[in-house]
């Protein structure tokens, strides 16, 4: 799924766990509750994506562009975030 295009779109929920997502387009997605464990997200775009509850232990986010993206009780590979934007 490298360089996948879902942008705008509801994937709430969604397993993406061990997929391969560098360079995946993910601007303006619904992440909520989604789980992404040990998933490549290097490259990757998650402009202004819903990221609340959504999983993303032992992620590589390497390059990832973040602005905008919303954060909420988000598992990452160092702990759990519990609310927060990244900055604009």
């Amino acid at each position: 799924m490298a360089n996948a295009d879902t942008s705008a779109t509801d994937v709430s929920g969604s397993m993406f766990d061990y997929a391969n997502l560098n360079g995946a387009n993910f601007e303006g997605s619904n992440l909520m509750d989604a789980a992404m464990t040990h998933v490549d997200l290097r490259n990757a775009n998650l402009r202004n994506a819903n990221l609340r509850n959504a999983n993303l232990a032992s992620v590589q986010l390497g390059g990832a562009q973040v602005k905008g993206t919303i954060i909420e009780n988000t598992t990452f590979p160092d702990g759990v975030v519990r609310s927060g934007t990244f900055a604009p």
